[in-house]
């Protein structure tokens, strides 16, 4: 919700209102009556297979970029239809000549590339650790034990929520403090790292390449700062605190550069895979 609101802020007033459009192009009744906003829609795509049990897209949501510190594993076969491959799928369709008189479609897929731009910056959704103790891989942190509270027991989780920053897990349609919350942290974020700050980044449109990118912080930071079974240290937490607000900023920024690039009069970005 927060990369959302980024890239919502950073959106044209007229781009803004024809995303909006797609996004109204689905009924209420079909998305689970969780509100029209982009915020609101971003987790929808978790909402599919994690509640509703459409997990035929499952494997959508990640990369299993290998991390194979113990050098053990020969072959690397990734999970067919991943983040990638479904962003692709949705550019594609977004992209479509026939879009306007595609309202499922468009609809569809644009709340799935809102919530995947968010995910493959999440360093553990396009990271997967081998290992004599993981020989078929952790699935991205989520086997890996750590301490730290009663609903956090996993690396994954950890990252999920920020470093435990963003644990809170907010009802939609979001209510006015919820929306209140999420525009602060979307405040906070882009006044502590500015688009300029970021110039260099924001330069690579090649989704690929952010993926690459994103795996070396996992393979650099998110997994060898961890010892499996013990609380993180504070150093651990406070470095990685920075590390995930400038991904969310950074996540928030491209998104509205693609959705500009998708939707405006004039395209100024050419992003590829």
């Amino acid at each position: 919700m927060v990369v959302a609101t980024i890239a919502e802020q950073q959106l044209a007033a007229a781009t803004q209102a024809t995303v909006q459009q797609y996004l109204d192009n689905l009924p209420q009744s079909l998305v689970h009556d969780i509100g029209t906003s982009m915020a609101e829609n971003a987790c929808w795509a978790d909402d599919e297979w994690g509640t509703y049990g459409l997990t035929a897209m499952f494997n959508w949501h990640f990369l299993d970029q290998p991390y194979n510190p113990e050098g053990i594993m020969n072959i690397v076969q990734y999970a067919p239809g991943n983040v990638l491959w479904a962003a692709q799928q949705a550019l594609g369709t977004l992209s479509s000549a026939n879009r306007a008189s595609a309202p499922f479609e468009t609809g569809l897929m644009l709340r799935y590339l809102v919530h995947l731009i968010g995910d493959m910056h999440q360093p553990l959704h396009v990271s997967c650790m081998f290992s004599e103790q993981y020989p078929q891989g952790d699935q991205g942190g989520n086997l890996v034990p750590i301490e730290f509270d009663q609903d956090i027991q996993e690396l994954h989780a950890l990252w999920d929520a920020a470093l435990g920053h963003m644990e809170v897990t907010y009802s939609r349609p979001l209510n006015a403090t919820s929306l209140e919350a999420v525009e602060n942290w979307a405040l906070e974020i882009t006044q502590e790292f500015p688009r300029s700050a970021l110039s260099g980044d924001l330069s690579v449109t090649n989704m690929t390449d952010w993926t690459t990118t994103n795996f070396q912080i996992a393979s650099t930071f998110v997994y060898p700062g961890i010892t499996p079974g013990q609380h993180p240290s504070e150093a651990y937490l406070d470095a990685g605190w920075e590390i995930a607000k400038r991904q969310l900023a950074l996540a928030g920024y491209r998104l509205g550069d693609l959705l500009e690039s998708l939707f405006a009069a004039q395209e100024e970005k050419h992003f590829s895979i």
